[in-house]
């Protein structure tokens, strides 16, 4: 799941504004091989995503945030951590 999103510049009334407009490109769900349904490593995802231009990557894997903290530990500005967890409902 890919989404892009827009944030817009705060403008005060001083005329100073805190943030240059952006687009970011961003993997909402994806997984490591930490999940036992993926076999990508963090390594060639981090690199997937910088191939590809993708600014923000959010790495879900199930009932785990191991493999989404290799990732970060390689670029913490790309990733995100989340995690996919199973319940009982």
């Amino acid at each position: 799941m890919q989404g892009e999103f827009y944030i817009k510049s705060t403008q005060y009334a001083n005329g100073s504004s805190s943030k240059m407009d952006h687009m970011f490109r961003v993997e909402f769900h994806c997984h490591t091989n930490a999940s036992s349904d993926s076999l990508t490593r963090p390594s060639e995802l981090v690199a997937a995503a910088r191939r590809k231009g993708i600014d923000r990557l959010i790495i879900t894997d199930h009932n785990t945030i191991a493999g989404a903290r290799i990732a970060q530990a390689l670029d913490p500005e790309l990733v995100i951590l989340g995690e996919e967890i199973m319940t009982t409902r």
